[in-house]
């Protein structure tokens, strides 16, 4: 937003300016002295039949960019997976509206700022469902080339993630044509402190038919065991080595493992157990119901 914010200050000014030299009849000259290219020139690095191949994406945050996709467009009718769930954690909207218009300190600044964040923020929306939803089966467009698929978990940069939040892609089954991701090279994992992404060459998964017949992508929600959430708890010394930690003393300070998104907190605990003469760190939360874990997907990509 911010980067959006000072080219907009960059256009704004380039029109008062352009407005002056209109009304001072030195418009045409100025242009004409740019000397701006009036067609790109031909591909150097790239053969035409190999970077004319376009690149298709589809999300669901709103508002969307002109000509972009919407992801339910792309689902195959029948899903049961909903189509607008607002993402927790967002800022209120209500709330930031409500402040504006009800500015009971009369302070121009703070409805300015309000003003401010309230126009520049997207609505955070994702494509969900549990396991009792079944397949999400998504369509890829025609004509893929290199037939490769992308898919994105949503961010959640103002809550991170929830208890009942799927682990992605621990508690979620990918297919494409009905060939399975499971233990497969095809499918690797990418994350960062911001995303998560799951990149899927369905070339090497399913074969050359990629690039001629239909390719649907299928994602289901699977529930973890209790006792398999223990690799996500984590000794705080294992986070930083030189940090003096109770262990020295025989006790073990546990918590939550760091992943993509963050820290999970929201009734997601971490306690220290006796096991083999050793205290290792397990899962002390909740019994996650199975109906309750909810999967997300905001993006997919293919090409």
């Amino acid at each position: 937003n911010q980067v959006a914010y000072h080219y907009m200050g960059l256009i704004s000014n380039a029109a008062i300016e352009l407005i002056q030299l209109i009304r001072n009849g030195k418009a045409k000259a100025f242009i004409d002295s740019l000397q701006i290219p009036r067609q790109l020139p031909s591909n150097r690095h790239c053969l035409d039949s190999f970077c004319e191949k376009p690149f298709y994406c589809a999300y669901s945050y709103v508002p969307q960019a002109p000509k972009s996709q919407a992801l339910k467009d792309w689902i195959l009718p029948g899903t049961k997976w909903a189509s607008n769930k607002l993402i927790m954690g967002q800022p209120d909207y209500e709330r930031l509206k409500y402040n504006i218009e009800h500015d009971d300190n009369h302070n121009p600044r703070a409805g300015y700022e309000a003003s401010q964040v309230l126009a520049s923020l997207d609505r955070k929306y994702a494509i969900t469902g549990t396991h009792q939803s079944g397949p999400l089966e998504i369509r890829m467009p025609p004509g893929l080339f290199r037939c490769q698929i992308w898919i994105f978990e949503p961010q959640r940069p103002w809550g991170g993630h929830r208890l009942y939040d799927a682990y992605f892609p621990d508690e979620y089954e990918f297919s494409v044509n009905n060939k399975s991701c499971v233990d497969s090279d095809a499918c690797k994992l990418y994350s960062n402190p911001d995303i998560a992404r799951l990149h899927i060459d369905a070339r090497s998964l399913v074969g050359k038919s990629c690039r001629t017949e239909e390719v649907i992508l299928s994602i289901s929600v699977k529930t973890m065991k209790v006792e398999d959430l223990d690799k996500f708890c984590i000794n705080e010394q294992d986070e930083d080595k030189d940090k003096n930690t109770d262990e020295e003393k025989g006790t073990v300070t546990c918590k939550p493992k760091r992943d993509s998104l963050g820290e999970r907190t929201e009734g997601f605990s971490c306690v220290s157990k006796m096991q083999n003469g050793k205290s290792t760190c397990v899962y002390g939360g909740q019994n996650r119901k199975e109906e309750k874990v909810t999967g997300s997907i905001f993006m997919v990509m293919a090409n």
